[in-house]
Formats: structure tokens, sequence, C-alpha cells
């Protein structure tokens, strides 16, 4: 249940029992690496060690009280819903697994939503958010745009049922298809855009691609950031990029980006590295990425950590601000916040943060799942939320508790359910197999965490 490690400032134990981490002497971390026997003086450290539960290795009993008051969260505590307006896409972007995959998700189609299911979503979100002020609501596709007269109605209609309340919009495109009359509705009702944009020109559209006609996605997206900066100051300041980091490619192709449109430079850019699963193929790390990605990072923390504030430092940071930022509140959330009941960490606690409502009014812990997956569907807008579904997904762990009881990665773990099911659904081999994944992630928010203590990022 403990792990020992070190870096160049020190070393270290975590216990998953307590989650915490406590400095310890370089005699300790080798006694307790086994590299040595127990030496004279050491004694005391480690009875104050175990004192403190940093040596216990009986795990708590599990325990879900966060069960207790579902009943609440499901029927009055909703305040964050993406709606799926269509599943069709006007591009076919290589990495997608939209546009290929092994099976364990759906591919582009023509379908959208009808009116009679967009209509009961938000009555459905309007009737189990009784307790939340601040609702947002967002539209996804597919392309959302392919049917924005329905997006259009939607917010109309929830302005209009959602008064006394503070309501937020957002909507996910390539921003290909958007008009100077879309971006005045838009703008009318301080809807946020974020736009998907893959680097400069050259490399975004090797990658994001139109079956239909020789269009660039970059040259459509440009023409709408351009008109933003122009003519919406609100949009402007809601507006956001989307990035897909390809590591095949030279990472300064990434940051040209920020030469060929200027007017990105206080837009929230946010990245994150291409996902392969469920492709029939990888993309090969470049040293060219590899360095350039790495020495973001290293930039990142010299921002976060000191008074580094030249231009050119900010500018190389730009890319993956956004990420870092998100990974030290990952940190805290592991590291510093409370949590209800003891459970290995990993899938979230449907409704909590969000939920996805598709085209047939069928109800996922978050987009970012299979729709083709039964055991992921947690309900509908019409029955609401299966309860026995969110138990399965909560309580992953228990396929594989044999091996996570003696481990030491327990409330690290990065096990979200998407990388756990297969073809049939949710599967304890595809749990094991992401493991190792989750077993690293675990690794590195503890190397993350003793370098954020020591440089005073947790303040």
């Amino acid at each position: 249940m403990y792990k020992v490690f070190g870096d160049l400032f020190g070393t270290y134990i975590y216990n998953s029992n307590i989650n915490e981490v406590t400095g310890i002497s370089e005699e300790m971390f080798n006694y307790l690496k086994g590299n040595t026997e127990i030496k004279s003086g050491i004694e005391t450290e480690l009875s104050e060690l175990n004192s403190r539960g940093f040596l216990s290795d009986k795990p708590h009993e599990i325990s879900y009280p966060i069960f207790d008051f579902e009943d609440s969260l499901y029927n009055r505590g909703l305040s964050n819903a993406v709606i799926q307006l269509t599943q069709n896409c006007n591009f076919r972007c290589d990495y997608c697994n939209y546009s290929h995959n092994d099976g364990t998700n759906r591919l582009h189609n023509s379908k959208h939503i009808s009116w009679d299911i967009l209509k009961d979503s938000i009555d459905y979100i309007h009737r189990t958010s009784i307790d939340s002020n601040d609702i947002v609501i967002g539209f996804y596709g597919g392309e959302p745009f392919l049917e924005f007269n329905l997006m259009k109605k939607a917010i109309l209609y929830s302005n209009e049922l959602f008064k006394g309340k503070s309501i937020m919009y957002s909507v996910t495109t390539n921003a290909s298809l958007i008009t100077d009359d879309m971006l005045n509705f838009l703008n009318n009702y301080n809807v946020s855009i974020n736009i998907s944009l893959d680097g400069s020109k050259k490399i975004n559209d090797q990658f994001r691609k139109s079956p239909f006609s020789n269009k660039s996605s970059y040259d459509g997206a440009k023409e709408v950031i351009e008109k933003i900066h122009r003519k919406y100051k609100n949009l402007l300041e809601l507006l956001s990029i989307n990035m897909v980091l390809i590591p095949s490619n030279d990472y300064k192709n990434y940051l040209d980006l920020l030469n060929e449109i200027p007017e990105l430079e206080d837009v929230k850019i946010i990245s994150s590295l291409v996902s392969c699963d469920g492709l029939n193929f990888e993309y090969l790390y470049k040293d060219k990425f590899t360095r350039g990605y790495e020495y973001a990072n290293f930039i990142n923390r010299l921002v976060n950590y000191s008074d580094i504030q030249s231009d050119e430092v900010l500018y190389k940071s730009r890319l993956t601000n956004n990420q870092f930022n998100q990974k030290i509140g990952q940190i805290k959330s592991l590291m510093l916040e409370s949590r209800v009941g003891y459970y290995p960490a990993g899938p979230c606690m449907p409704v909590m943060h969000k939920i996805f409502i598709d085209t047939d009014g069928k109800i996922f812990v978050c987009e970012k799942i299979s729709e083709n997956t039964e055991d992921l569907i947690i309900g509908n807008i019409y029955e609401g939320i299966n309860h026995e579904k969110v138990h399965n997904i909560i309580k992953l762990a228990e396929m594989t508790k044999e091996e996570w009881r003696n481990g030491w990665a327990f409330n690290l773990c990065s096990s979200c359910v998407k990388y756990c099911v297969d073809k049939n659904g949710i599967s304890r081999n595809a749990r094991l197999n992401f493991c190792e994944n989750a077993r690293s992630g675990a690794e590195d928010v503890l190397y993350d965490y003793v370098s954020l203590v020591r440089g005073g990022g947790l303040t």
C-alpha cells in the first residue's frame, strides 16, 4: 500500500490508505526498497512513519456513501449537460474515432436529433437541475452547425425555460459552416465557441480533411476567428481553440499557428495528445516533437514556479499552459481534496460533473465514451438515471479487486470507464490492459506533487 520514490532533491514515501506523501531519509529509502538491512539510527524514523500510517499495508474496506445521496443528485443536482445535435460531420479527420474505429464506437452517419427529443432533453435538464443556480448546456456532434436551426431553437427555448437562473451555452465546432448571421446570434446569447484547429495550415489540413470538397478547414476557422476578433468582443472572451497534437510532426509546426493567426494572442488554447483508442494504427513519436513538447512542459514549470515572464517563454508555453493548469487541478483533487467514501479513483460520478444526451435521448456519463456500448448507457431523458448502470461503472475496480488491493495507486488511478470496454462491453481484461498506463500516470502525479509543494505551486 506504500510506494517509495525519489528525485534530485530528496526521497519520499506515499501511502494510499492515508493518501499522503512525506519526506524520508536516504537510509530509510534504501531499507524500504529492500536494498539494505535496517541500520542503527533509523528506528525512530521507522516508528514515526508507522505511527503516522505510512507503513500500513491493509486497505480500508470499500465503501460508497456517495450512493446514499444519489437520488437527490440525479433528480435535483444536474448543472452541466451536453446534447448531441447530429452524428454527422462535414469532415473526416484521420484520427477521429467516428471516422474509423475497430467497432467499439459509432461512425459518422446522417442521424440528427428531432425537435421533440431536443425539447424533451431541455425539459429533462430543467426538472433535474432544481438545486443548481448555474446551468451550462453544450451542443455537440458530429458538426453541430449542420443543425444550426435546431441549436438556435434550443437556445431560445432554454432562455425562457431557465429564467431566474444563470445559463450559458457552448458549442464544439470545426467552424467551417459558421456564417455572419450565426455569429450575430451566438454573440447575442453569449455562446462559448470551441474551435477545433490543429496547428499551422500545413499540419491542420494534413489531418483534418473533407470528403466532400477540397475546402481547407484551416481557412474556414481562420476566417471565423478574424471576424470574431474584429466584430464580436463578447465571443472573443468566450472563444477557445481545441488542438490535437500529432506526435509524428515537428512541435514547432503547432507553435507556428500563433504567428499565422495573431488574433489568437489572448485566446485560450486547449491542447491534448492524439488518442488512438479504437483505431487500427498509431502515430509514431518523432524526436522533434518530443523535444519541443517536453521543453514546453519544462517552460510551464518555470512560468508557474518563478517570476520568469518573458515574451519568448510565454510564447513557447502557450500550447501546453492550459493542459499544465488542468494537471495542477487534477493533482489538487487527487492529493488535497477529501473524497466521500473509499473506492479507487478513476470513473467519474455521473451527473456530478456532467451528462451527455445523444440524438435518441439516451444518457451517457459524458461525450468522450463509446455510444455503441450498452453498459455505458446510464439512462434516458424519459425514465431518468438507471442506478444499477451507474453502480456498475463506479464499481469497475471490483472486477480487478485482487490486483489493486495489494497496490499503491488506489487513490491515484486514472482508469476512466472509456479505457475499460471492448466490443462486448465493460471488460476485466480491458481494464487490466490499461493498468500499466494508470500506474505510470500515478507515478507522474507523485513526482509532480512533490515538485509543486517544493516550488509553492499548490498554494
